[in-house]
């Protein structure tokens, strides 16, 4: 299961490009590139919350440090 603590550990989107993965003879296997492409929508979609979560903490922790800061002058 993807999830915030491991969609950066995961690498199919890194591979996604590997058309090799997708082919089954001299064709290509949509239903797989199509399982594939829904994970890798997943997998990025994780990552930018996990983005914005991230940034929103550095955001409230400069924040506070700057309000303490001007508390403390």
């Amino acid at each position: 299961k993807i999830n915030a603590n491991n969609t950066w550990d995961v690498a199919l989107i890194d591979v996604f490009h590997n058309m090799t993965l997708l082919r089954e003879g001299d064709s290509i296997n949509f239903q797989k590139a199509s399982c594939t492409l829904d994970g890798c929508v997943k997998i990025y979609t994780s990552r930018v919350d996990s983005f914005a979560s991230e940034t929103g903490r550095l955001l409230s922790g400069l924040s506070d440090a700057n309000r303490t800061s001007s508390l403390g002058t």
